[in-house]
């Protein structure tokens, strides 16, 4: 019975560890975006940077809407929203850092909407979320 229980044990082990592999290899398929970079950073005098990055597809992109919203983290599991800014670029790119001065320590959630809007089909949506602890 244990060497059963033992060798169902591994086989459920090997194929999960089979699907995890495969599934860093799979890439999403966009209609207007070739490439997305984002960095989210507090230095140590509380300025938190925003770094934003889309590169289109030559002839297809036309523009973007970059939403970027930091929130801080209250009691645990809440979160309040500290800064709420919707960026419209025109163009195939784009590259740019927003920054915002905390005004006080804790933790912090940055959340980065890209869409990128082209004549390759629908928009494309692509998120982002990093969170860093300021102290």
């Amino acid at each position: 019975m244990k060497r059963i229980f033992s060798f169902i044990l591994v086989c459920i082990m090997l194929a999960t560890f089979a699907v995890s592999v495969f599934a860093n290899d799979i890439s999403l398929c966009n209609n207007n975006t070739a490439t997305t970079a984002t960095d989210f950073v507090i230095s140590s005098t509380g300025l938190a940077m925003v770094a934003y990055r889309y590169n289109g597809y030559t002839g297809i992109a036309t523009g973007a809407t970059i939403e970027i919203k930091i929130e801080k983290r209250n009691l645990l599991f809440f979160w309040s929203e500290v800064v709420y800014e919707i960026i419209s670029v025109s163009g195939e790119r784009c590259d740019e850092v927003y920054t915002y001065q905390l005004s006080s320590t804790g933790t912090y959630k940055c959340t980065v909407t890209y869409s990128v809007y082209g004549t390759g089909g629908a928009a494309d949506i692509l998120p982002f979320e990093r969170t860093v602890t300021y102290s």
